[in-house]
């Protein structure tokens, strides 16, 4: 009795044990690094105090995100100094087979040299995504092997400044292009041509100058968009991505044509004006000016082109010109989610009814109000399951 008591005693004790045992330590390698690739590298290395068993795993890790205002101190100096000389040293120090996410973030006083010789070192080590965000106030020059790197699959450049480049990356699947001066639009419109299987494109805040054609053609691509780039009062803008499945268009001044061609695998589509397109009205309608039209004619350009789309999000903009366009709501067969941003007026009031009655499968509709709604509002619509109104960032109950 005493021996069984004694062998139970034994092998709770083992339990106990294994219990309070490391098991962080003990997942498999690859496990263990995707863990650590949620972590600044500063992080990463400081881990190598835990046991021997971290002691040099930090040297491994295929993912490093190195971030300046993680060595944020009162001296400048000093900051830009340990953050070059972590950098440099965890580079020195990685012994895993290759690099295959390499993030850098700081600010403008990198010398160019330094930057290149990590990125050159980077694409040597068979890096897959590189991340580069950094404010520098004078052109640069990257190093032209970024532009020709075989292995890359994802790239993030935000830079502020305006940069000189031709890609041809032949397995690019996503590009962001963040902030960049771009002297010559064409430079854009060759990126699909040399990259035949690029999938997403990210063009926010860059200047283009003033293009006169804006081409995009590329059979592959499934998300693009073109947020706040100026200037395009005087460009062509040209699509033909027969695979586009999200699209998201926000500009300050909308282009002097656009040519786009159908989007039969269309999703999700995302359009804002943020420029100012007032003109007077007679009657509650648009003027017939020659300049009125034209405006009209491109914004049913665009919008007839997204009449297959499942999600669909339109700026208060959008829905003045809807006002004398009203015939383009009758094709949204497929439409389920629909955002607007609305005054309560009667006659974008009449545009949204009308459109929800057309659209049915719709299944979900927000409405942001520009200001606070009055009188009635009727719905029409059988399957229709939320419909939710906001002023600002308040919910309104009607």
């Amino acid at each position: 009795m005493e021996v069984e008591i004694a062998n139970e005693y034994e092998e709770a004790k083992k339990q106990r044990a294994g219990k309070s045992r490391d098991r962080l330590s003990n997942l498999h390698v690859t496990l263990l690094h995707h863990i650590l690739s949620f972590l600044p590298t500063k992080y990463v290395v400081q881990t190598s105090v835990l046991s021997k068993r971290w002691r040099h795993e930090w040297t491994q890790i295929p993912y490093l995100d190195f971030d300046d205002t993680f060595f944020l101190l009162h001296n400048t100096q000093k900051i830009n100094t340990r953050f070059l000389d972590f950098v440099d040293l965890v580079l020195m120090l990685h012994h895993g087979p290759s690099i295959e996410k390499l993030c850098l973030s700081f600010g403008n006083y990198c010398h160019i040299y330094r930057l290149n010789a990590w990125i050159r070192y980077a694409v040597t080590r068979g890096i897959r995504e590189l991340d580069l965000n950094m404010l520098y106030e004078r052109s640069i020059k990257l190093p032209r092997i970024l532009f020709n790197c075989e292995s890359l699959e994802v790239l993030k450049l935000s830079l502020n400044t305006s940069i000189k480049f031709s890609l041809s990356i032949p397995r690019l699947k996503t590009l962001h292009l963040t902030g960049i001066r771009i002297l010559d639009a064409n430079l854009v419109s060759q990126i699909f041509s040399d990259c035949p299987h690029l999938e997403e494109f990210k063009m926010k805040n860059c200047n283009l100058g003033k293009p006169k054609i804006f081409n995009i053609t590329a059979h592959a691509l499934k998300s693009l968009t073109i947020d706040s780039c100026v200037d395009f009062s005087e460009c062509n803008l040209k699509l033909s991505t027969p695979s586009l499945k999200r699209f998201s268009y926000i500009t300050f001044i909308m282009a002097q044509d656009y040519s786009i061609e159908n989007l039969p695998s269309i999703v999700n589509a995302v359009i804002k004006f943020i420029g100012s397109y007032h003109r007077e009205r007679m009657n509650g309608r648009y003027d017939a000016s020659v300049e009125g039209q034209k405006l009209l004619d491109r914004f049913s350009e665009i919008f007839e082109k997204l009449c297959d789309a499942k999600a669909l999000t339109l700026c208060n903009q959008c829905i003045d010109f809807l006002v004398d366009e009203q015939d383009l709501l009758q094709h949204f067969p497929n439409l389920e989610y629909l955002e607007l941003t609305a005054s309560p007026t009667f006659s974008h009031l009449d545009v949204i009814s009308y459109f929800i009655a057309n659209c049915p499968n719709l299944l979900n509709v927000v409405i942001h109000l520009t200001w606070k709604i009055f009188g009635g509002f009727y719905i029409n619509s059988r399957k229709l399951r939320s419909l939710a109104f906001w002023e600002g960032r308040v919910k309104l109950n009607l």
